[in-house]
């Protein structure tokens, strides 16, 4: 199976198609991988009313959670369907009314491996911000 990946995105603004990466979903090799970046949900949180915004951080954190199991009950083989993950995001796209939106499948010419997979996740998500705190003197 070809190693892909996909790009998780909220749209804020469906007037102007506007979207926030928030993950990303790695698959073939070693995987299935999603990434979900903590401050990039927090941001596009902010877009929404409390209990819709909870409801879309619900359904992404389910969706992480299922390929994760999925990965660790196959460890003789460890192949996901792209088929499979397009489905499962066509069914959260659908439940979140098209508010979570994800890209077209990309192969890629590497086997897709946790280390791999983190490289991707930096390059296309970007680093992970930490919360700081701000000292006053």
């Amino acid at each position: 199976m070809e190693a892909f990946y996909s790009v998780i995105y909220i749209k804020t603004t469906p007037l102007t198609d506007e979207r926030i990466a928030v993950g990303i979903l790695g698959g073939g090799g070693e995987g299935p991988f999603v990434y979900l970046s903590d401050a990039k949900l927090r941001v596009a949180q902010y877009h929404f009313d409390k209990a819709a915004g909870n409801n879309l951080k619900k359904q992404l954190r389910y969706f992480k959670d299922v390929a994760e199991q999925y990965r660790e009950q196959r460890s003789d083989s460890l192949l996901f369907d792209p088929h499979f993950s397009v489905e499962q995001l066509q069914s959260i796209s659908e439940k979140a009314k098209g508010a979570i939106i994800y890209s077209t499948p990309v192969t890629v010419n590497e086997d897709m491996t946790a280390e791999f997979f983190s490289l991707l996740k930096e390059r296309i998500i970007g680093k992970e911000m930490r919360k700081t705190t701000n000292l006053k003197p």
